[in-house]
């Protein structure tokens, strides 16, 4: 989990960088993620990409063959990692009474919201 966890502290400071001088973005996560770090540290955005990677392939939606998308099918047992976070996700649902809940598959689905990009979704009654 500590790699993890690296990853999102680094995303969570990567606003505070004023003077920053390389800046790249990719496609992750069904979402565009950008990385800027200040001069002479060009090698810390590949390592952020890199770790970003790993996380998607454990935890991402968006994709049928994460780690998640394998266990969600019944295909696969969760790693201690991919564990240890829905147990810590799913203390926070608790924690929050609910106000934080990543259990929301079922309505991402019945609201067709990744039916393709920049669509509006739709209500579930329709």
């Amino acid at each position: 989990m500590r790699a993890a966890t690296t990853f999102f502290v680094a995303l969570a400071l990567v606003p505070t960088l004023t003077t920053a001088a390389t800046n790249r973005a990719r496609y992750l996560m069904g979402t565009v993620c950008e990385v800027a770090v200040a001069d002479g540290a060009e090698a810390d955005i590949d390592a952020a990409f890199a770790e970003a990677q790993r996380v998607e392939a454990m935890l991402s939606t968006w994709r049928d063959d994460s780690e998640l998308a394998r266990v969600n099918a019944h295909q696969a047992q969760p790693s201690p990692e991919l564990h240890d976070l829905l147990a810590t996700t799913l203390h926070w649902a608790h924690e929050t009474d609910g106000a934080f809940n990543p259990l929301v598959g079922q309505l991402v689905k019945v609201w067709h919201l990744r039916e393709s990009v920049g669509a509006a979704g739709a209500s579930p009654a329709e």
